[in-house]
């Protein structure tokens, strides 16, 4: 597998325009391939882009400028609308629809607070199940709002955090062929003598989101789910994903490198015809990753061990897409770094197309010392058109307090063949 045709959609994309894993980027319309960035203004951007030409046939924008590289749009369709869900650090979810007539955006309305990485998915009824993050003063929550003829419930807290203090989750959901409603996050438990142990949770919803159910299908899970009693989807004893107190505090100055990026570790989720759930988990500490499937109710692990060259490891995220026959491909990071790191220059993508017999990895792209090639993403609906990717091309500011910035990225529509 390698890139065919790459269209620029945009020259003037922010440190982070096709971030993150939780926000759906791409739609597949019947009018061609619909795109979403966040720009250098940190302005939701969007495109039409036709398929047969690669070329862009309109674009415009969304909504106001937004206060970070946090606030990247998730897309999802209801009962044939296209709708914009955009979160950020302190603000609610603002949620705007697309008047296909006239190809402007409306908006019609805000739900939840502190709302930053919503991740939304559209079941059979029409009904919009959006999670999001949202912070504590104590320990932070993952909060579930609902949205359902206009109208959008109150937030629920989903699940409470087993961490005091800052979360990422990389919360992830899709939808089943059964109407089942999966959500997979970030698990990072800590442990008695300071550490933490790094996971990956699953719960789901067979009822529309009134009921929640762990992946052992056994009692209903009482909100707010307490994560700490949730098992992880790799609940074993290894060492290459547990942090020491003292790892922690080596790392704790805020930039790139800061132990919290460890929490990043999945994939956006997809599901087959079957009702199986596959989710790419991230051990960040080793710099692997691994599919896991959950099929008749049972967690299983392969790992994906591409040929890296001497000093590399693989980058805290990635996006999975799942084909109309249940192939799997997933885009992959790579980056040159002795731990684990966020956006470093020299980043580069890779292709793993995975089966039950064999795994095949292709470079996408050379890794350049200048700039990040990064941020991967596959349309998030099921089955996914695999041979899009939108990714970003550029420098990454570092996070924490280089969050508002302008630095301008190339973002990238391109074609795998």
């Amino acid at each position: 597998m390698k890139i065919g045709r790459s269209h620029i959609l945009s020259c003037n994309g922010g440190d982070r325009a096709t971030g993150y894993t939780m926000n759906s980027k791409i739609l597949l319309l019947s009018d061609g391939i619909f795109c979403s960035w966040l720009d250098s203004f940190r302005l939701n951007q969007w495109a039409l882009v036709d398929r047969g030409g690669l070329r862009t046939i309109t674009t415009g924008s969304i909504g106001e400028p937004g206060v970070d590289n946090h606030c990247g749009a998730t897309l999802v369709r209801s009962d044939g609308e296209i709708h914009a869900l955009i979160g950020g650090h302190h603000g609610p979810l603002s949620h705007h629809v697309l008047d296909s007539d006239s190809w402007r955006w409306d908006h019609v309305g805000k739900a939840g607070a502190s709302a930053t990485y919503p991740c939304a998915v559209c079941d059979s009824s029409g009904t919009i199940h959006c999670f999001y993050r949202c912070s504590s003063d104590d320990r932070w929550f993952l909060n579930y709002v609902r949205y359902k003829d206009g109208v959008w419930t109150d937030p629920v807290n989903l699940v409470i955090a087993a961490k005091q203090g800052y979360v990422y989750w990389t919360n992830g959901a899709t939808v089943g062929p059964d109407d089942t409603v999966h959500l997979v996050f970030g698990n990072a438990k800590p442990q008695k003598d300071g550490g933490i142990r790094y996971g990956v949770s699953h719960i789901c919803t067979r009822d529309g989101g009134d009921y929640w159910w762990s992946s052992d299908g056994g009692e209903v899970l009482t909100m707010s789910i307490d994560a700490s009693r949730l098992a992880l989807l790799d609940d074993v004893s290894d060492d290459r994903s547990y942090q020491t107190a003292e790892e922690i505090e080596a790392l704790s100055e805020p930039g790139p490198v800061n132990y919290n990026y460890y929490q990043m570790n999945l994939s956006n989720p997809v599901a087959d015809e079957q009702g199986n759930l596959h989710a790419i988990l991230h051990n960040n500490r080793s710099g692997t990753a691994s599919l896991c499937s959950w099929t008749e109710g049972v967690w299983r692990d392969r790992p994906l061990n591409p040929s890296l060259r001497e000093g590399e490891r693989i980058h805290p995220q990635s996006t999975l897409g799942i084909s109309e026959h249940g192939d799997l491909t997933a885009a992959l990071m790579v980056e040159s770094t002795d731990c684990c790191e966020w956006g470093p220059n020299g980043t580069y993508l890779i292709a793993a197309k995975v089966s039950d017999t064999k795994h095949e990895f292709d470079m996408l792209c050379e890794p350049r010392d200048d700039v990040a090639q990064w941020l991967p993403a596959f349309a998030h609906s099921t089955p996914t058109e695999v041979g899009l990717l939108l990714y970003t091309k550029g420098r990454n500011a570092g996070g924490f307090g280089d969050n508002a910035n302008e630095l301008l990225t190339d973002v990238i529509l391109a074609e795998l063949i």
